[in-house]
């Protein structure tokens, strides 16, 4: 998953999330329209040197896409920007989202939009974005419903019994409530 550079994170002068959801029909992706640009890219940046690459990622995509979530610490990918050798490098973190917020630093310059997996591969231009996409299209694929859709499930469940425990204790009160006033 390489462009056959040394993927050395520290590097890279800039590094990218890759931000992605596992829902009930399958992994999406979220991409962000570039500043003064057309097209989908996904949110990216400077490093940050207080914060090294992954962090900084992390950052991009909160301020880019209003997402935050779980970065890897390891690389996943990398490419060279614009899809020239002479292009900076772009070290690529996969980050599993958890929150999307309504509101983000960026909101009102650029747009963002979940894709499926089989829409990625015809919304990026950039060549070298565009072979990272595809090699993380068959890496969810194969790894993030496995590694995450579990763990969705158990919570989700655990949700529900607590809603059915509140529901219970509530119809046990006013069951309670009618009785005592039965008696008066």
């Amino acid at each position: 998953m390489s462009d056959g550079r040394v993927m050395d994170p520290q590097a890279f002068p800039q590094s990218a999330a890759l931000p992605y959801r596992v829902t009930g029909t399958g992994v999406e992706v979220m991409l962000v329209t570039p500043r003064g640009g057309e097209g989908w890219i996904i949110p990216k940046g400077k490093v940050k040197a207080r914060l090294g690459p992954a962090p900084s990622a992390r950052q991009e995509a909160w301020e880019e896409a209003g997402v935050r979530g779980e970065i890897d610490a390891a690389l996943f990918d990398q490419y060279s920007h614009g899809g020239r050798d002479d292009g900076p490098l772009v070290a690529v973190y996969l980050m599993r989202v958890t929150r999307e917020l309504p509101v983000w630093p960026e909101r009102h310059e650029r747009t963002r939009r979940w894709v499926t997996l089989e829409q990625l591969p015809r919304m990026i231009v950039d060549p070298g974005l565009a072979r990272v996409m595809r090699d993380a299209a068959v890496h969810l694929a194969a790894n993030a419903p496995a590694a995450w859709a579990d763990g969705e499930s158990a919570r989700e469940a655990k949700r529900v019994r607590r809603r059915r425990l509140a529901q219970s204790a509530l119809l046990l009160a006013a069951g309670s409530a009618l009785a005592a006033i039965a008696l008066l």
